[in-house]
């Protein structure tokens, strides 16, 4: 395929098909490839806050949903979304079921509001549980659609009582660490982003101990999605309480990009680590567009040869002159907040980056064969797979792109999920 149709192809695709928002949670899909979408378009963290005089646990989904995959109707003045959202949860051993549901109605003034991605829906459930393995599932009754669409993760609740050492994962909250509420009362962030509008992130976790005082070190990392280490530090502390709410505000001068937060608790013993990831926003660029030297390799999907061999040489200065006006000639509309084909650009590189990189490989998803296919051409209308495995057979994926009467076949030949472009019609 020509580089030079695949802004043309973008742009159909964002124009008539259904696009999907990639951002990355633990819950898959539970039937069909609706539900695909609705783990697509859904943000989601499950805290997991434990208590100290009793082997429960206090367990809060913060979810939210984009408005672009609900399903609005016009009622005189405003566009209108109605959903019932309900969380369960399903011991693994039986014997121990827990449900939610809320009911939401979203009201916007204007059509535009309806298909955003960064505009969202925010939910809160709590519940109290005891330790165990538990599926948890989700599902989405939208009311002005025909068709639910059902998630499902697997989670394990430790036992907190049995842990010498814990902490848990880390949550964002808007603002620095002298003006984050030490009782966690305000709604941490579902999408952490450093922008303009949002200039300070703080990240928390709890630290619990069955011991006071305790010694420990605190390991604080942040790396790019490629592994650069950008800043890394260690603290000693002494915990003096059993359970301590560490608080740790991002540097408000890192470059755009995706990043990863890591602590690592140690105590010389007992080695906990959480991670959690977090983008900076590069003015009213996606949320989504990695670092400069990835961006400018993206650009390869995009631009002819001899274009995009000239932008690598130039000094970065103007390779980010260069990448600006190029998504900057791409918006049809730039008195918007948003930029469509860019915004949908880079969500289908952080899809195949995700879900197409193999495994025990070092080649990101991106730059696979299915990742290729995938940017320029969108979700496919459907995707064939072997129904069963028989011995000595390779494993493949046939993607039928109904729109366009085309089809790609995918063939496993090493048997690791590098699944290689065998054929295209």
């Amino acid at each position: 395929m020509k580089k030079r149709s695949a802004l043309f192809l973008l742009t159909v695709f964002l124009l008539h098909s259904s696009l999907t928002a990639q951002y990355y949670n633990g819950f898959r899909p539970d039937r069909n490839h609706d539900s695909i979408r609705f783990q697509n378009n859904l943000y989601s963290k499950i805290w997991i806050d434990p208590r100290l005089d009793s082997a429960l646990v206090d367990v809060t989904f913060d979810l939210a949903i984009s408005y672009d995959f609900l399903q609005f109707i016009k009622l005189d003045t405003v566009y209108q979304a109605k959903y019932d959202l309900t969380v369960s949860f399903s011991g693994k051993q039986g014997g121990i079921s827990r449900s939610k549901i809320s009911s939401r109605s979203v009201s916007v003034r204007n059509f535009r509001e309806t298909n955003s991605r960064n505009r969202l829906s925010v939910e809160n459930f709590s519940f109290v549980m005891p330790p165990g393995n538990y599926t948890v599932y989700l599902e989405l009754d939208d009311k002005n659609a025909s068709t639910p669409y059902t998630m499902k993760q697997d989670i394990t609740i430790p036992d907190i009582q049995k842990e010498t050492l814990f902490s848990s994962d880390i949550l964002f909250f808007p603002g620095s660490i002298d003006t984050v509420d030490r009782t966690l009362r305000l709604n941490p962030i579902p999408r952490p982003i450093l922008s303009q509008s949002q200039p300070m992130l703080t990240g928390v976790m709890y630290i619990l101990s069955n011991q006071v005082p305790h010694d420990i070190r605190i390991y604080k990392k942040i790396a790019s999605m490629s592994g650069h280490v950008i800043s890394q530090d260690t603290t000693l502390y002494t915990l003096k309480t059993r359970k301590y709410l560490y608080r740790y505000q991002l540097p408000e001068d890192l470059p755009f990009g995706q990043y990863k937060l890591q602590i690592t608790v140690d105590d010389g013993t007992v080695i906990h680590t959480s991670a959690s990831e977090f983008s900076v926003q590069w003015g009213k660029h996606s949320s989504l567009m990695p670092d400069l030297e990835m961006s400018i390799e993206l650009l390869k999907y995009l631009v002819p040869n001899d274009k995009w061999n000239a932008v690598k040489e130039m000094v970065p200065d103007s390779q980010r002159v260069f990448l600006h006006t190029f998504w900057q000639s791409k918006d049809d509309d730039p008195s918007t907040p948003e930029n469509p084909l860019e915004e949908e650009f880079y969500r289908r590189v952080a899809y195949a980056d995700y879900n197409f990189t193999a495994r025990n490989s070092s080649i990101p998803g991106w730059k696979t064969d299915r990742g290729k296919i995938y940017i320029l051409y969108g979700p496919p209308s459907r995707v064939e797979k072997p129904t069963r495995m028989v011995q000595g057979t390779q494993d493949y994926e046939l993607w039928i792109y109904q729109m366009l009467d085309k089809k790609f076949l995918f063939i496993d030949k090493n048997g690791i999920g590098d699944f290689i472009l065998y054929s295209e019609e």
